[in-house]
């Protein structure tokens, strides 16, 4: 799902997980480049493709909720 650029609703988005040191970017499939909030240690999604769901907090925030990979 591609998001309108809205801010405070729930997404579900799909992409590839890229970690810039500590933090974790999903890279969607429209090339958009979102920081994912979240306490979780997300180092084993690195470089694989997932599904992250949350609620979008700023243009390029999103506080996750939950994320997984994508089906094979």
């Amino acid at each position: 799902m591609a998001s309108n650029g809205s801010t405070g609703s729930y997404r579900r988005l799909t992409g590839a997980l890229r970690m810039a040191g500590h933090s974790a970017m999903l890279v969607t499939n429209d090339d958009r480049i979102l920081r994912l909030i979240t306490a979780e240690d997300l180092t084993s999604y690195d470089g694989t493709s997932v599904i992250v769901e949350g609620n979008l907090t700023g243009p390029d925030r999103l506080n996750v909720e939950w994320i997984g990979p994508t089906a094979s």
